[in-house]
């Protein structure tokens, strides 16, 4: 993971941010390693707090090609000035004044975690008809489900499915495997469920997904590179490479919908359903 800064205060941010990673007891079974801050001209990020009139953080990635075409990453942090903080397209936005439990919150959206609060109408419609997070299933009507996925996977942990609140602008019930406040509700609630950080380092430790988010960066970021240059790994994926048009994501910052220049092929197609819960 690679944290970008333009002030000497996001710098110190930065460093800060990292420390108190690796320091964090809670998240040694991540699979997770932050570079060193680096420090950028003002001039070379362009960021605004209503980023294309979606009134949160963003910033225009495309200037950060040259600055980080040397750097070994899957995943960016761009620390700005101010604005809501947030996940979009593998790069996570953060305002100066977020704290560190922030950042662990938001970490989780790059492994498709939701948030456990009252999401608005807009985001309950895209989010509460279906999901596959590794925190929330929705269900149509108030019986509460018996998520076989959970319940086998999380037994020495203890997991008891509960009600959500993530889905209350919505018809629908989401449900979490914790009957307790979680990281994902509550910034300031430091509870991390020991289900949840087993969901967390498997979905880290599928490298599909991280290719992905690398082929998009390069496609979106440094749209002359070559094949040559984009050691993906997955001959599924990087045989369609030059297909990607375009990527969407949603709240969590996942993949939802990857449009191509042609018929995406079957095993990509089943790489998607498979990692990306499409």
């Amino acid at each position: 993971m690679q944290i970008v800064a333009s002030t000497l205060h996001s710098v110190l941010q930065g460093k800060e941010l990292k420390h108190r990673f690796e320091s964090d007891t809670r998240l040694t079974t991540l699979p997770i390693c932050i570079n060193q801050p680096i420090w950028l001209s003002s001039e070379a990020l362009s960021c605004s707090a209503n980023w294309q009139g979606a009134a949160r953080l963003g910033c225009d990635i495309t200037q950060l090609s040259h600055s980080l075409s040397e750097q070994d990453f899957t995943h960016i942090v761009v620390l700005a000035d101010t604005g809501k903080a947030n996940v979009h397209n593998g790069v996570m936005f953060l305002d100066s004044k977020d704290d560190y439990n922030v950042f662990v919150h938001e970490l989780a959206h790059f492994a498709g975690f939701v948030d456990e609060y009252p999401l608005s109408s807009a985001l309950a419609r895209s989010i509460c008809h279906t999901n596959n997070a590794p925190n929330l299933r929705v269900r149509q009507g108030q019986e509460k489900p018996v998520i076989k996925e959970w319940l086998s996977h999380g037994n020495k942990e203890g997991v008891t499915i509960s009600p959500a609140r993530t889905c209350d602008n919505h018809p629908w019930q989401a449900y979490k495997p914790s009957q307790k406040m979680t990281f994902m509700e509550f910034y300031d609630v430091p509870y991390i469920p020991k289900f949840y950080l087993k969901a967390w380092a498997e979905r880290l430790g599928q490298k599909p997904l991280l290719t992905l988010l690398t082929l998009i960066y390069t496609k979106v970021m440094k749209p002359k590179a070559t094949l040559n240059k984009v050691n993906t790994g997955v001959p599924a994926i990087s045989n369609t490479y030059k297909q990607i048009k375009s990527v969407d994501f949603d709240i969590t910052g996942s993949v939802i919908f990857v449009r191509t220049n042609g018929i995406l092929p079957r095993r990509l197609t089943m790489f998607a359903k498979t990692y990306l819960a499409l």
